[in-house]
């Protein structure tokens, strides 16, 4: 992706309408994924592993900052780079 691409990721993803401040719920998450039909999975799966999370309703809300990373990740076909672990 090109610098410009990965700013209007990064925008689009932190203005993303989410039910609560901290972050991606489920079910957006699963809406977010649809915009990508080409993404690898695999790659996006992995990029989340291990991450931090805070629950609401009993289920893992992901920060915005993960799904940025792992979306990156899942885009470009790549692994996790250390500098975008948080």
């Amino acid at each position: 992706m090109t610098n410009k691409e990965k700013n209007e990721l990064y925008d689009w993803v932190y203005k993303y309408p989410t039910r609560y401040e901290k972050g991606f719920m489920p079910d957006e998450l699963t809406n977010v994924l649809s915009e990508y039909p080409n993404i690898d999975m695999k790659k996006y799966d992995e990029a989340m592993m291990g991450n931090t999370c805070v629950m609401y309703e009993g289920k893992f809300c992901m920060y915005h900052t993960d799904v940025y990373h792992a979306l990156l990740c899942g885009i470009e076909g790549r692994d996790l780079k250390l500098t975008e672990w948080d």
